[in-house]
């Protein structure tokens, strides 16, 4: 359920920032925690002063990210240029009086379009005005023009009690020549400045150099997008991460004794001294979440008495927003090497593995000391090589507390999305390095990401600050209209998925390409009653027939042929555009209403499930029987391709487009049907950590839904479902399905087959 934002407690007392050393020398490193207050004093948000930099360049009207490998965009037919209007848009609703706005263009040259402004309701009309009237340009892309005027606006602006920051999307490489000095060199002669500068790489073939090396030098955080659903929770991400910022533009100065050698194993912008004094730059610091910086010791001498007389010293400064005008605070505090830590061990060691990762991925990047990012060429071997040594090593392994095992899943958990990133180079160079990249920033600045990797998304979850503004833009998003589409496209193309179905399991995805896109919209049926008294009416007994699984044709531009019965039926082998009826595989675990959880198989009517909504009562389950169907694995859930998914509640997507994990499956697989309601986050169900939705969701065809990738005629129409349901036969407490029919004009799904195909048939179950 969503929690409204003015209903959250809020602290009696303000406590002040903490800063504590931990040695951990089993590990070689001491961990500098630095935590900030829980949350402010009678604040619901943190205010902010924002000024979005966006390309506008000819290549923004492309369609959007069309050239993603990683995860394709079938389920959008936006231009770039359209997703970022919606997010800005989403982003503007949010704002209010403490708020400021300000909206830079570039392509060849750079433009103010709107001043930074503080967001009264007239302003707000005005910028949302700017927004929606923004279009691409003729031109090159001149990305230092649009950071140096960002810079220049605020250079007059008053952030006093706001969080500042420049937004930067781009979906491309500069086409303009550098400053002479180059461009990092230029924004790092323009230090120190005020914002933290967050850059949005959009699709596989910007330049994540430059993006993720202006980030870290900016003190920000460098996203890849690359698909739609990862882009909206990226904003919500970024924009949540700001609004609860206790701190800005904090540093850390670390001092040691005695010849001790230290050094940042996190490897952010520093500045390294002849004494061995390290100052470590750390941008924002979040309310409720601890800064933890792992700090790789080298001690003068290794005999264990040596750490007796061994120290290091730490001073912290950073700058409260909501406290003393935005002027400097410090804390110091010291360690000697031989103390020992008052941390439990798994989070000692959970620390000392997120150095390792970060140091990974930073000499697999080419991360340096001023903050540049390089990528160089890493040949094939021994990006894997060092890949298999950090998995061995890094203490993680041995514990099984929520923290390290997240930092497993990411490592060798069922997405294996590092490995496959590493693991050829049409990976690495098409998206990996973009994704490497992303993580980097996330786990170095402990901010949470997308929902391709699990670690970063334990980050900010203790922060009811931070979860009461990732609800706000939530919301937001679910309630806008979403943006409407440049023009219906059919398209060829597969991800690495695909290509990754067609090494293993041969003819699986011979026929992943040239698909119709999904049709969208729509509204649900009225009455709980209506609905149980359908399924509850008389069945007819239907002969059992001799299943046949051939795969049917598609011709070259999606279309299916008509089955030789007069009648027509999907693929198993080929994911078909308007998503099959099947869902989750047995043994797929669903939450109940008191949070416990049953296998999808044992649920039966008149049980209560978890949803979006709130408790809801299960009128329905639906069987069917697959051979050979191709589904996609999601942490620890198995589901069918097309079927709509969502990690958080608020970008929805296919899991043939969130996965490299695609299985072939022989079994019963099963959909849910729960009782009416108007409203499409009333039918979902929350399978293992992940949301699905269920039939008859209200989303149909035209209207608001018409970008919306749960949007199908039939799926979502609730009295359709119930008609056709209720001429199966109950087997066991579900009902029996053999497959879907089809729609001979449009090929879209509009039934569900009552009995077995004949033995003859051209056709193939789903």
């Amino acid at each position: 359920m969503e929690v409204p934002v003015q209903d959250l407690p809020v602290l009696k007392k303000l406590t002040s920032v903490k800063l504590s050393l931990h040695p951990i020398l089993q590990y070689g490193v001491v961990v500098a925690k630095i935590q900030p207050p829980p949350a402010p004093r009678d604040v619901c948000q943190v205010g902010c002063s924002i000024v979005l930099v966006i390309d506008v360049s000819s290549s923004m009207d492309d369609n959007a990210l069309k050239d993603s490998v990683e995860i394709s965009t079938r389920s959008s037919h936006l231009t770039i240029l359209n997703l970022i209007k919606h997010c800005a848009l989403a982003v503007l609703k949010t704002m209010d009086g403490q708020d400021s706005l300000g909206i830079v263009i570039f392509y060849e040259k750079a433009l103010t379009l709107y001043p930074i402004k503080k967001m009264s309701p007239q302003n707000k009309n005005a910028a949302e005005r700017t927004l929606r009237n923004l279009t691409t340009q003729r031109g090159t892309t001149n990305i230092w023009a649009g950071i140096d005027m960002a810079l220049d606006m605020f250079e007059e602006a008053d952030t006093t009690g706001q969080v500042p920051a420049i937004i930067l999307l781009s979906d491309g490489v500069t086409t303009c020549a550098y400053p002479s000095c180059g461009l990092t060199n230029a924004l790092r002669g323009r230090m120190p400045f005020k914002p933290s500068i967050h850059t949005f790489g959009l699709g596989p073939n910007h330049d994540s150099r430059l993006m993720a090396s202006v980030a870290n030098i900016g003190d920000g955080t460098y996203c890849f997008v690359s698909n739609l659903a990862i882009m909206q929770t990226l904003f919500v991400h970024t924009m949540a991460n700001l609004r609860s910022t206790y701190a800005t533009r904090a540093t850390l100065q670390v001092t040691c004794t005695n010849n001790v050698i230290v050094s940042d194993d996190l490897r952010q912008r520093r500045d390294d001294t002849d004494d061995g004094s390290l100052a470590l730059y750390l941008g924002n610091i979040q309310y409720g979440q601890s800064r933890d910086i792992v700090l790789k010791v080298q001690p003068a001498r290794y005999e264990a008495a040596s750490a007796l007389d061994q120290y290091i010293a730490a001073t912290v400064t950073l700058r409260p927003v909501l406290e003393g005008l935005g002027m400097a605070k410090n804390r110091k505090s010291t360690i000697c090497l031989a103390d020992k830590s008052r941390l439990p061990e798994g989070e000692l060691a959970y620390h000392a593995s997120r150095g390792y990762i970060c140091s990974f991925l930073a000499d697999l990047l080419g991360a340096e000391a001023n903050g540049d990012i390089c990528i160089p060429l890493v040949d094939l071997e021994t990006r894997l090589d060092n890949f298999d040594s950090l998995i061995h090593e890094i203490p993680a392994q041995d514990y099984h507390d929520e923290l390290n095992r997240s930092l497993m899943k990411d490592l060798n958990g069922a997405k294996l999305q590092i490995s496959t990133a590493l693991d050829s180079d049409e990976h690495y160079e098409s998206w990996g390095k973009h994704y490497l990249a992303g993580l980097l920033s996330a786990h170095a600045r402990q901010v949470r990401s997308s929902f391709q990797a699990v670690g970063p998304l334990q980050y900010g979850v203790n922060s009811r600050l931070f979860n009461s503004c990732h609800h706000r833009l939530t919301r937001v998003y679910n309630t806008m209209p979403p943006p409407k589409p440049a023009a219906q496209v059919i398209r060829s193309g597969a991800c690495p998925t695909a290509h990754r179905d067609a090494r293993v399991h041969n003819n699986a995805t011979s026929q992943m390409h040239n698909v119709i896109e999904p049709r969208h919209g729509g509204d649900a049926a009225s009455t709980k009653q209506e609905s149980t008294q359908v399924l509850e009416s008389a069945m007819p007994t239907m002969p059992g027939q001799k299943r046949s699984f051939e795969a049917m044709n598609w011709n070259q531009d999606g279309r299916k042929e008509p089955d030789n019965d007069g009648d027509s039926q999907a693929t198993a082998m080929t994911p078909g555009p308007s998503q099959n009826a099947a869902c989750f595989a047995h043994g797929t675990p669903l939450t109940l209403e008191a949070g416990v959880t049953a296998k999808v198989q044992d649920l039966r009517y008149g049980d209560m499930v978890q949803t979006l909504a709130g408790r809801r009562l299960v009128v329905g389950v639906l069987r069917t029987f697959v051979e050979n169907e191709v589904l996609c694995r999601l942490g620890d859930v198995l589901i069918t391709a097309w079927h709509p998914v969502s990690f958080d509640g608020i970008a929805w997507g296919f899991p043939v487009h969130l996965t490299v994990d695609p299985i072939m499956y022989t079994g019963d697989v099963y959909s849910i049907l729960l009782e009416v309601d108007r409203r499409p986050f009333a039918h979902t169900v929350l399978a293992g950590g992940l949301w699905g939705t269920t039939l008859g969701h209200g989303i149909t065809g035209g209207g608001e839904g018409a970008n919306d990738v749960r949007a199908h005629p039939f799926f979502g129409d609730y009295l359709s479902i119930c008609d056709k349901i209720a001429v199966l036969r109950r087997i066991n407490g579900a009902y029996q399905c053999y497959g879907v029919t089809r729609d001979r004009k449009t090929g879209l799904v509009n039934g569900f087959r009552t009995c077995e195909p004949k033995p003859d048939a051209s056709d193939a179950q789903p």
